[in-house]
């Protein structure tokens, strides 16, 4: 794609051992977000939603919600 937008000479660029580093770094860098966000949704909000669905089927008013809502966040900050 780079070699389609600048030209033949600059093939070179993407064959240098900088240009490899830098798309080595980006996958590096692209591997850890997306193994921190599988964590987060499956280690963290998974479990706190599922427990947070269980206890709004005991709400009765407005102050059980917001108190069901408070726990559902401190679960997701502990966790």
């Amino acid at each position: 794609m780079l070699a389609k937008e600048t030209g033949k000479k600059e093939i070179y660029l993407m064959s240098s051992p900088q240009y490899r580093r830098l798309h080595q770094c980006r996958h590096v860098m692209s591997h850890f977000v997306q193994t921190l966000q599988n964590y987060i949704v499956g280690d963290v909000l998974q479990p706190s939603w599922e427990l947070y669905l269980k206890s709004l089927g005991n709400v009765t008013n407005i102050d059980e919600f917001y108190n069901a809502h408070t726990l559902y966040i401190k679960n997701i900050l502990f966790r």
